[in-house]
């Protein structure tokens, strides 16, 4: 399952909560710009326990979330398949 199926407005009509319950699967493999340009969002619910041993591609996941400020402990997730991360946080 790959997140950029969906794009920037299907997420916001899907709602954050609704991001969250799609991550309760084990078969992610692609999170890349999952929340980018999202420009409003400020703070997240718990995301320290998302699986992602799948996952490979974060890479521009919070790109363009100024006013983001506060991530929970992301030490939980096992990252041994994730190669790419860049612009992970850019703004």
């Amino acid at each position: 399952m790959n997140f950029p199926q969906y794009s920037h407005y299907q997420i916001f009509q899907i709602g954050i909560q609704g991001i969250f319950l799609l991550c309760l699967t084990d078969n992610v493999e692609n999170m890349n710009e999952l929340f980018r340009n999202c420009s409003s969002l400020l703070s997240l619910p718990d995301i320290s326990n998302w699986s992602i041993s799948k996952v490979s591609d974060i890479s521009s996941m919070f790109e363009i979330c100024q006013k983001l400020k506060y991530l929970l402990d992301l030490s939980k997730w096992k990252k041994k398949k994730i190669i790419n991360i860049s612009y992970i946080f850019n703004e």
